[in-house]
């Protein structure tokens, strides 16, 4: 089961994710995550993207696809995987196109003021705890539970960032929407409730994906 899962920041695709990679036992991909455990290995392809990732700079199209391309012929990939924000434009998804078929896209659609609420509240510390000064807050103020870090507010949680952000969505990966849609394999779900009905909602649709393959 091969699946993509797409949506703005802050309408919860990593949370649901993790949840379906644990439900039905495949892998969850993001791009941002096998960077960087390819940057902590300090492998060949970690040594390739790491002077990106310390400038803050975004590695090359061409390297993201050789990575991910090599990451999805992995042997843990074989029974299916989550793809957790690719594509997030036209080239990704053509690229995507050329190397694997998809089972089913789940597009989790939420109002441009529920993302602003999560996102600039969002908190995080170093180890990538993540924290909701209303909705989930931390016992202690400013320190993370888990290990004690000090939390902070990322540098594009900032209003102005997020509205950069959604913008960059709207005209880039709001566009894909439609082209899933069309080949009748997009599946839509509403991120704006809470995490157990939106997880809910989730588990129904992706049995009705495994029922069509």
């Amino acid at each position: 089961m091969r699946l993509l899962i797409l949506g703005p920041q802050g309408s919860g695709k990593g949370t649901q994710s993790v949840l379906i990679a644990k439900k039905y036992k495949i892998p969850h991909l993001n791009i941002g995550d096998i960077l960087l455990e390819h940057i902590i290995k300090k492998d060949k392809i970690g040594k390739i993207v790491k002077p990106y990732y310390d400038k803050g700079k975004l590695v090359p199209y061409g390297i993201i696809e050789l990575i991910l391309e090599k990451r999805l012929k992995q042997k843990d990939c074989k029974k299916g995987f989550i793809l957790d924000g690719y594509p997030r434009n036209s080239r990704q998804q053509k690229f995507l196109d050329k190397v694997i078929n998809i089972d089913g896209v789940i597009f989790l659609n939420i109002p441009q003021n529920i993302v602003m609420f999560r996102l600039s509240q969002r908190r995080v510390c170093y180890n990538g705890h993540y924290y909701h000064l209303t909705l989930t807050p931390p016992k202690v103020k400013g320190i993370c539970d888990i290990d004690g870090e000090k939390l902070i507010r990322r540098e594009d949680d900032s209003p102005k960032a997020i509205k950069q952000r959604l913008s960059t969505y709207k005209n880039k990966t709001r566009p894909l929407i439609k082209i899933y849609k069309k080949r009748k394999i997009l599946h839509e779900v509403d991120g704006s409730r809470k995490k157990a009905l939106v997880w809910k909602d989730m588990r129904k649709t992706i049995d009705r994906i495994k029922k069509k393959k």
